[in-house]
């Protein structure tokens, strides 16, 4: 089954343009392994976002650094695919995280990818809590979904444009 939606064909209502600007904004957590320029840029995009860097907690267990985004409730922006492992990151104490590939070093396409990746999900932040995001090189967003309804993981693909 294939659950790829191109957002540039998606064509949104005006009841649904006005639901999405009265949306509350994302609130993020950058781990410790974004390199500081990517930092930036999310800064000049007028992010909230908190640093592990800066809140002193540079070297600490990933899962302190996952605690602390569910506790002030920000989408945690990391490299480290670990977050990932649904037994020691579940799902019911996700605040949302977005892993990013490696690139080794700044390139305009990175700085694109992070500045689309995270444009994607500025708004709405009770819609990405709880999920898991991967962002791929060539711009494709995985997003898992814990449905406790239905007891089973969704997985949606998003292509940027």
């Amino acid at each position: 089954m294939n659950n790829t939606l191109d957002l540039t064909q998606v064509r949104l209502t005006p009841a649904a343009i006005s639901d999405y600007r009265r949306a509350r904004k994302t609130r993020f957590l950058v781990d410790e392994n974004i390199e500081p320029w990517a930092v930036n840029l999310m800064r000049r995009n007028r992010l909230d976002l908190w640093e592990v860097r800066g809140l002193g907690l540079a070297g600490c267990d990933d899962r302190k650094v996952f605690a602390l985004s569910w506790r002030h409730r920000r989408l945690l922006i990391t490299h480290d695919t670990d977050y990932l492992d649904d037994t020691r990151f579940p799902y019911n104490r996700c605040a949302g995280l977005m892993v990013l590939p490696m690139f080794g070093r700044q390139t305009l396409d990175f700085s694109a990818l992070v500045g689309q990746a995270t444009r994607t999900v500025e708004k709405g932040a009770d819609l990405w809590f709880g999920t898991k995001i991967v962002v791929s090189q060539d711009k494709l967003l995985t997003v898992r979904t814990w449905e406790k309804s239905e007891g089973s993981i969704h997985v949606w693909r998003y292509q940027l444009a």
